[in-house]
């Protein structure tokens, strides 16, 4: 997920072409290909991607998109990114990308994603919606970068970048895979109306020369397993993608919730016994999330525009209503509410001393307005008698009215008490070991209990948990940091695992 992208003019689309079955040699092109059926029937395409209205045996499909004619090893003028397309017979009605560099005029180079110091994204928008099985990227990186490489499909993170280790130029138009990088198991995301290419930092540059694309002609499967394995798909990559999902909202089996979850998601997860309940269910989590890439205090504000873009280019700020602009407005000084944004601490650092990596956890440091975050203080999360203080959206600050607890506490709006319940749910399990080491006093924590929790606090969001189920907003934002910081909030990805677990 990258709202924030601004999409530069179109370019280059040099050469477009759609070929047979994947798996058929895939070096030749025609205006009017003709398609075998299992059957052994003639099936002309249509170019529309639509399918028979009767049970069919899936029929795939090819569509390659080569930029320029790739001559040597040579990539010192690569321009970019003016404006010159060529339309074929494709899928692909556009491109569109940010620091995406179109080849040479003369078409003797490679389309360049990335520059020396900004990531790169290149987005092909399909002329309908289709199923995809399958994308082969022919590629090699740009001098002595380290070339990295991942995809999303209509814009969600299907897999993370990972490396291009090539640096000759790949032998175009065959199926020998010279070059490759291949994303698999596509099928079960459905139909995408476009992909795009990515790579998330700079000196990642990436030089594509080719992308051959499998796509279902007629007869594809609808969020199923591949038609040519009964087995679920393997992962796309090497590493571990963040896929997008569907909201489920509704607790349910464990089980059954890992199997609605994108193939490499479930893999994420594939060491956990599920058959497990409350401390010892928590410690096959612990196992999984505890390790992952601390992206560093300053890092934060990179994750931010992914995690937490409201779609407007503007910070999501789940404590007030007040909209600030992605970048801007970074608080400094501040003199009320409005002023500025800041990184809040859902678990205040004083708790572990500002100690790393807690202090720059993406799961748990969000942004909100600065001022606001000022008036919670280093309060724990409850619910408010009488308030002393309400922010715009809402949010209040006074006595706690739950029972168990009688302090100061700070109250977010009932849209997001689910959204702050699965996160100290996640907190006290990714550090489990950690908050045995004598951190400081704090209301919501118990840690003499192997589930990390007071009382009041576990009961009470619990509560929160259940009655603001995991929504749109959690799972892209789960997803976003997972592609930075290469960990998941599993209270996300299980709506049931609170309740197993603190229940």
């Amino acid at each position: 997920m990258k709202r924030q992208l601004v999409l530069t003019a179109l370019f280059g689309l040099l050469l477009a072409s759609c070929d047979g079955f994947l798996g058929s040699s895939l070096g030749g092109s025609s205006s009017e290909p003709v398609l075998e059926s299992s059957a052994g029937s003639s099936l002309s395409e249509s170019g529309s991607g639509s399918s028979s209205s009767e049970a069919a045996e899936p029929v795939l499909a090819t569509c390659r998109i080569t930029f320029g004619t790739v001559s040597d090893n040579t990539v010192s003028t690569i321009v970019g990114p003016d404006s010159y397309l060529q339309s074929g017979e494709s899928i692909v009605a556009s491109l569109s990308g940010t620091n995406a560099y179109a080849p040479e005029e003369g078409g003797n180079n490679a389309l360049r994603l990335g520059s020396s110091s900004k990531a790169g994204e290149l987005t092909l928008s399909f002329d309908s919606s289709y199923v995809l099985e399958s994308i082969d990227v022919y590629c090699y990186q740009y001098g002595n970068d380290t070339a990295r490489l991942g995809l999303k499909l209509g814009g969600e993170v299907y897999a993370a970048p990972a490396a291009v280790d090539w640096t000759s130029v790949p032998t175009l138009g065959t199926d020998e895979g010279s070059n490759a990088v291949s994303f698999d198991g596509l099928s079960s995301e459905g139909e995408v109306s476009s992909l795009s290419l990515y790579n998330e930092n700079g000196r990642e540059r990436v030089n594509v020369c080719e992308i051959a694309i499998g796509y279902y002609l007629e007869g594809a499967p609808s969020g199923g397993d591949s038609s040519s394995s009964s087995e679920p798909p393997a992962p796309p990559s090497s590493e571990e993608s963040s896929e997008s999902f569907p909201a489920g909202g509704e607790s349910g089996d464990l089980g059954d919730e890992l199997a609605a979850l994108p193939s490499s998601v479930r893999s994420y997860y594939a060491s956990a016994d599920l058959s497990r309940s409350g401390a010892s269910l928590k410690s096959e989590f612990t196992s999984i999330i505890h390790s992952h890439t601390n992206v560093g205090y300053n890092g934060l504000w990179n994750v931010y525009e992914d995690s937490d873009d409201d779609g407007k280019g503007n910070y999501w700020d789940m404590y007030s209503n007040i909209r600030h602009r992605i970048n801007d407005d970074k608080c400094g000084n501040y003199g009320g509410e409005g002023d500025c944004v800041n990184r809040e601490h859902t678990i205040p650092q004083s708790v572990f001393d500002e100690r790393s990596p807690m202090v720059a956890d993406a799961h748990q440091v969000i942004p909100t307005d600065g001022y606001v975050n000022n008036r919670r203080s280093n309060y724990p999360f409850g619910e408010v008698g009488t308030a002393t203080y309400t922010s715009g959206n809402g949010s209040k600050l006074g006595k706690c009215s739950y029972p168990g607890y009688s302090g100061t506490v700070f109250e977010p709006i009932d849209e997001y008490k689910g959204d702050f319940a699965r996160i100290h749910f996640y907190f006290v399990t990714c550090y489990a070991s950690e908050m045995k080491s004598g951190w400081g006093s704090y209301a919501s924590f118990n840690y003499s209990s192997a589930l990390g929790l007071s009382s009041w606090a576990q009961s009470m969001l619990l509560s929160w948990a259940e009655e603001d189920p995991v929504s749109p907003k959690e799972i892209e934002r789960n997803n976003a940091v997972y592609s930075h910081q290469k960990n998941r909030n599993p209270f996300v990805d299980f709506p049931s695992l609170s309740e197993a677990i603190f229940g």
